[in-house]
């Protein structure tokens, strides 16, 4: 009995200490990336791609990083065909910097406009 009781005490101080620890940071442990948007190329024709890439998937890690203590971003190019299934719900982070890190899904509907010429023309006195 007494190495039972050995081995609790030494549990409990572990889970104490982790408790105390709170969250891992990202630099102690891989932090998925928060999807932001998925832009189709059929659905923004004149959107510049690399390649053969038909699908821009923008996507930022839900922590303030330097220098502006503002969420990393990055820009995967990517196949459609290739991007295999599309999650119902994106997996969600298990905690964020700030609530607006994990953005709220939603559907855009691009459109294209026509600026007329005198939209162009410079602002002030002629």
């Amino acid at each position: 009995m007494p190495e039972e009781e050995a081995l609790k005490e030494h549990n409990a101080a572990w889970l104490a200490e982790r408790l105390d620890a709170g969250p891992p940071w990202p630099a102690e442990c891989p932090v998925p990336m928060v999807p932001v948007a998925q832009l189709f190329l059929r659905d923004i024709p004149l959107l510049r791609r690399p390649g053969q890439a038909d699908l821009l998937q923008i996507r930022w890690c839900p922590y303030d990083h330097d220098p502006d203590d503002k969420p990393s971003t990055a820009l995967f190019w990517r196949s459609a065909a290739e991007a295999g299934d599309i999650f119902a719900t994106p997996p969600e982070p298990y905690e964020a910097d700030h609530p607006g890190y994990v953005p709220e899904p939603c559907v855009l509907a691009p459109e294209t406009i026509t600026l007329e010429g005198r939209w162009l023309a410079p602002v002030g006195p002629h």
